[in-house]
């Protein structure tokens, strides 16, 4: 039997909810009241308001910001592999309570198999973990290749229509645009996409990969689906609502790539199925919290900050290279 709280699923109703309650912690302490996070989003709506005013601009930005996006879901495929592959090698008995882990997830407190197969025990138990671990980052990869909602479209197919429904929209403007500064796009995305596989430790090899190779990937996807979901609500909220509200009147223009991932609650900055991956992605970090041995929690806590940190950075150079590109 199953239980399931807030996306989290157990066999054990009372480990369930102490993974849920440590997510919300997690959410309430780490993420919303996060001062580095603030700033980013604060900087983010700054950003749009002075660089984003006409059409022109608005074409160039949603380009450069479609293409900025474009290496986040394969490299969540990644990390998924690679927690699944090296399962054994990472998550060794320095690192993982096993005794918690066999009494928790295994139901083997009670049974006489854990005493005379501990060590298989063991490693069904870790499999276990790394799947539920895994599962939880995966969850925000399975809407971008395929939304049931959008007649299971991928979420970048989704991206260009908007883009091409722009298009229409602006005319020959538009195509001269693309034309003329779609190499100048690149060196804006180039440098982002080999920071975004640093962040989720993509050009690691399974042969080199550490424990603390997973701590930061898994708290870089983190905070690249919370900051995510204050970017993409701000695009909703700051621009698309207010400055250039006559396009979501014109019929020719597709608004639902932005539109999903946004919130329409202007009172809110999160929203959206960003919001839902990164709910996803918490829950990730409480599994692997609650089965890490003490001395280790604090360590995978740190690697958590340091992962918004250096997400947080990586949306400045965003911002940055294209303030300088334009």
């Amino acid at each position: 039997k199953f239980y399931m709280t807030q996306g989290i699923y157990g066999t054990n109703p009372k480990v369930t909810e102490e993974i849920s309650n440590i997510s919300q912690q997690l959410i309430d302490t780490k993420f919303d009241k996060s001062p580095l996070i603030k700033q980013a989003g604060d900087r983010f709506k700054e950003f749009l308001d002075e660089n984003v005013k006409d059409n022109q601009s608005l074409n160039r930005f949603l380009w450069s910001y479609f293409l900025y996006n474009k290496s986040f879901s394969a490299s969540v495929c990644n990390l998924v592999s690679k927690i699944q592959l090296n399962c054994d090698k990472l998550f060794v008995a320095d690192i993982i309570d096993f005794e918690k882990l066999l009494i928790s997830e295994m139901n083997y407190a009670e049974s006489k198999a854990y005493y005379k197969h501990k060590d298989l025990s063991c490693k069904v138990a870790l499999n276990v973990l790394s799947t539920k671990i895994s599962q939880q980052i995966f969850m925000s990869a399975i809407e971008e290749f395929s939304d049931a909602d959008n007649d299971n479209k991928s979420h970048r197919e989704l991206g260009y229509e908007t883009l091409m429904s722009l298009h229409d929209v602006m005319g020959s403007e538009a195509e001269l645009i693309v034309a003329q500064e779609g190499q100048l796009l690149n060196t804006i995305t180039y440098p982002i996409e080999s920071m975004v596989m640093n962040g989720y430790r993509t050009k690691v090899s399974d042969e080199n990969v550490r424990i603390d190779d997973i701590y930061r990937a898994i708290g870089f996807h983190a905070a690249s689906e919370y900051i995510a979901s204050i970017e993409m609500s701000a695009i909703w909220n700051n621009l698309l609502l207010t400055r250039f509200d006559y396009l979501l009147a014109d019929g020719r223009f597709n608004q639902n790539w932005l539109q999903i991932h946004a919130s329409s609650d202007q009172d809110t900055d999160c929203g959206g199925v960003e919001d839902d991956h990164f709910r996803y992605s918490a829950n990730a970090i409480a599994y692997l919290l609650y089965y890490l041995e003490d001395h280790q929690k604090q360590i995978f806590l740190n690697s958590v900050d340091e992962s918004i940190d250096e997400f947080c950075n990586l949306l400045q150079f965003f911002m940055t290279a294209f303030k300088r590109s334009y």
